[in-house]
Parts: C-alpha cells; sequence; structure tokens
C-alpha cells in the first residue's frame, strides 16, 4: 500500500510593521526648516514692502538737552564738587573757584550791560527774520495760486504752456530766499543760545568766603555728564567746564534721506520704534533746511559720509516721555506717514 501525503506549503503571516528610518527623520526635518525658512522670508519681505509703501523710515537717537557751564572770564577752579553721573538741584554748589589776574592770564570778560545790549539785539534781529520769512511765505502762496490756475488755462488751451516757466522761476527763486532766511533764524537762535550760556554763567556766581574765592552754582535741576577740566586748572573765557543734561527736557534728533524732503515738516506726527519692539508717538519740532552729516554711530564703515535731512522730535505726551528716558543715547526707527 502506498500512502500519499498531501503536503501544504505553511505561510508564517508577519505584520508589515516598518520603523520610519533615521534617514527620513532628517529628510522631515529639513522639509519643515525650508518650508519655516521660506515661511520668515516671505513675511519679512511683505512687512517691508508694506511699511515701505505706507511709511517713510528714518533714524534717530534719544538725547537730552545739554547745558554747558562755561564763565564769562578766565578763573582758575579751586575744588570741583560733583562728578560725572551726579544728579544735582537748583542751587548746589558746582564748583569754587578764582579769577585770574592780568599777570596770570588775559581777562577778557564782558560787562553786564554789554551783555544784555548784545542779547536784545539778537532778539529785535530774529523778529525781523520772522518777518521776513513770514511775508516770503504768504508771497509764495500767492505765486503757488496763480502758477495751479494758469496750469488749468493751459490745460483748456487758453494759454500756451511757455507762460508757466516765468512763474516757476519766480517760484524756485522764493524757495531759495525762504531757505537761506529760515537759515538765517536758526544761526541767530544758536547764537541767542551761547549768550544765554554766558548769561547763566554770570547769574551762577556767589562769593564763599573774603579771600576772593568764589563758588558756582547749578540754577536749574539736572545730572552732570561731562567734566573737562580738574582741580587747580584754569578754564579761560569761554571754555566748557562741564555738561548738565536736562532729562525732563528730552527729544530725538532724527535723520531720513533727502528723497523724503517733501513729505517732513514740522508739526507732523511720527511713531518711534525702540529696539525691543515697544512703540511711541512724537511731533516734529523743528525741520533743518541745510542738510546735515549722519552721526558717525548711523554712518556705514569704509562708506563716503552721507547727509540727511535732520529733525527734532518731542514727545507726544507726558507718558510718552517718561518712556523716552529709560532708553537714552539708543538708536530708535522713526516712521511717517506717507499718506
Amino acid at each position: 500500500m502506498v500512502l500519499r501525503l498531501n503536503k501544504r506549503q505553511s505561510y508564517i503571516r508577519v505584520a508589515d510593521e516598518r520603523l520610519p528610518s533615521v534617514g527620513n527623520f532628517k529628510k522631515n526635518w529639513g522639509k519643515f526648516a525650508y518650508l519655516a525658512v521660506s515661511a520668515f522670508i516671505i513675511v519679512a519681505a511683505a512687512s517691508y514692502l508694506v511699511i515701505g509703501f505706507l511709511y517713510i523710515e528714518g533714524t534717530g537717537q534719544v538725547i537730552f538737552d545739554k547745558l554747558y557751564i562755561q564763565h564769562t572770564k578766565d578763573i582758575r577752579l579751586l575744588k570741583i564738587n560733583v562728578k560725572e553721573g551726579d544728579k544735582v538741584k537748583k542751587g548746589d554748589m558746582l564748583f569754587t573757584y578764582r579769577e585770574e589776574s592780568d599777570a596770570v592770564v588775559r581777562n577778557t570778560g564782558s560787562s553786564s550791560g554789554d551783555l544784555e545790549r548784545e542779547m536784545l539785539k539778537s532778539e529785535q534781529g530774529l523778529r525781523i527774520k520772522d518777518l521776513e520769512i513770514s511775508d516770503l511765505r504768504e508771497r509764495r502762496k500767492l505765486l503757488k495760486d496763480r502758477h495751479e490756475k494758469l496750469k488749468k488755462e493751459v490745460a483748456l488751451e487758453a494759454y500756451l504752456p511757455d507762460k508757466l516757466m516765468p512763474l516757476e522761476e519766480d517760484i524756485m527763486d522764493i524757495n531759495s530766499s525762504v531757505k537761506k532766511a529760515e537759515e538765517e533764524a536758526v544761526a541767530i537762535k544758536a547764537y541767542m543760545a551761547s549768550l544765554k550760556g554766558l548769561a547763566f554763567s554770570r547769574n551762577g556766581a556767589v562769593p564763599v568766603g573774603n579771600s576772593g574765592e568764589m563758588g558756582f552754582v547749578a540754577m536749574e535741576d539736572g545730572v552732570v555728564t561731562r567734566i573737562y577740566l580738574s582741580n587747580h586748572e584754569v578754564a579761560m573765557r569761554g571754555d566748557t567746564i562741564m555738561e548738565i543734561y536736562k532729562p525732563e527736557e528730552i527729544s530725538i534728533k532724527a535723520f531720513f534721506p533727502q528723497e523724503h524732503i517733501n513729505r517732513l515738516r514740522a508739526g507732523l506726527d511720527v511713531s518711534i520704534i525702540f529696539p525691543e519692539g515697544t512703540k511711541s508717538n512724537g511731533t516734529i519740532a523743528r525741520y533743518y533746511f541745510a542738510t546735515q552729516p549722519l552721526p558717525p554711530e548711523f554712518q556705514k564703515r569704509f562708506e563716503p559720509v552721507t547727509r540727511n535731512i535732520a529733525v527734532d522730535i518731542v514727545p507726544t505726551t507726558q507718558e510718552d516721555a517718561l518712556m523716552w528716558k529709560s532708553f537714552y543715547k539708543i538708536s530708535v526707527k522713526v516712521h511717517v506717514k506717507r499718506y
């Protein structure tokens, strides 16, 4: 008898449970990093385009108003009673000194009457210059109105286009006159500020004892930021002995590229962006018609010095002023709306 055995193949079923390889992980992370970087570039480019379309951007620095301590005569410092960083109150003794005789240094102090007359003369000159600027601006407005009216008549073919040229030349001339007069007014104000500093120096002196020793007291509150001389040194007339900053008189000195000259004016509201992202508000208080070189900290190395439009910005509110104080000498971004 022959026995036949049916041989059946047996199977072992194994679930297809493949673990992801390290290579797949790296590939996925690479894709994720690529997408993240791409998204960041897209967002950054979109933000740049939006900001560039809606705003013009300048660079500024938070500063305090400076008071330069000088004297109207040649003096020898006896003892400096403060050091850099000290807060001083009105009436605090800053230093003691003695006036130097002709045998030591030439005394060139001007009299109180001369100083007052010079200040009065400067004030009168500034008033006259302000009237001149006002008159020039009014004449410029009339010329521009006439120019606009003539443009419409030229568009209606009532006149030939060459009729516009004389008016345009007159407007260019008066623009130059306005700019020159405004620069002269700024120079007069700077001169008056220096005279005020000399008057301040005279008023800050008080006698100490009977030996000819004098004391110099602070006439305003502030912070001593720099001292230029030491005890027993001679300070010549007009030399700056020390600087005092007045934190209550805070502002931002900002610089804009020259192509934005027609978008800037006094009284314009601006947005301030501090380095860590904090935002604040300000108002352009002063506009300088003459361009100024960028400060060294804003200037790129190994590039020619560029000249920009400069403006002074003041805080819009007291809260803004308090915020600015903690950013002294810090660079900030300034945005001005285009529309």
